[in-house]
């Protein structure tokens, strides 16, 4: 990693220091991981893919950071003089990751980044963020009332295979959405519902 690249990453740890533990730069490293993994045999810009890896959450609507579009990650961009075209660029591909969007990011650097940042909402790792974000948000665990955290699994998580660009990133979720179905049956054995 470039000393550019390290002065972002050690600006954006700080931002997301701020930030509930299921979007804090532990994920951002695992996503880092992530990507590597999918992008050992596809051609892309590295520097470009870890730019928009190291970003991609510091402006996310679901979390404390966020003051707008963009905001958080043009300020370290231009702090580090990157050009207003490329500025644009990866905000433009950070702002179609997220599922909610329901988009497709336009570069190979951002779909690697989709994949890796849904990767990590699957398997051990996701279900712990799962339950982080829902106790930090005060979302019960289980009701048949009111929405709760395991709605989310059938909402999201459990779809995203579906969701992949790449298909080296279908076969490393699908082991971690098996585990997930496999929780849920636990679950569900512990609560004495039948499913």
């Amino acid at each position: 990693m470039d000393k550019t690249l390290e002065f972002v990453l050690e600006d954006a740890k700080r931002i997301y220091a701020k930030c509930d533990r299921a979007h804090d730069f532990h994920h951002i490293e695992r996503v880092l991981y992530n990507s590597d993994l999918i992008s050992a045999d596809i051609k892309c810009e590295k520097h470009l893919l870890y730019l928009i890896c190291i970003l991609h959450d510091i402006d996310d609507k679901k979390t404390p950071l966020y003051q707008g579009d963009g905001v958080n990650a043009t300020k370290i961009l231009r702090k580090h003089d990157f050009p207003d075209e490329q500025i644009d660029q990866i905000i433009d591909e950070i702002n179609l990751i997220s599922y909610s969007n329901g988009k497709t990011p336009k570069t190979i650097e951002g779909k690697i980044v989709q994949d890796a940042d849904r990767i990590d909402a699957c398997g051990a790792i996701g279900i712990s963020r799962t339950f982080t974000y829902g106790g930090a948000n005060n979302i019960p665990i289980y009701s048949k009332e009111e929405y709760c955290t395991i709605q989310h699994f059938y909402d999201k998580l459990l779809s995203l295979d579906d969701h992949m660009n790449f298909s080296i990133s279908k076969n490393i979720i699908k082991s971690r959405i098996d585990f997930l179905k496999l929780f849920l049956k636990e679950f569900y054995y512990e609560l004495g519902i039948n499913t």
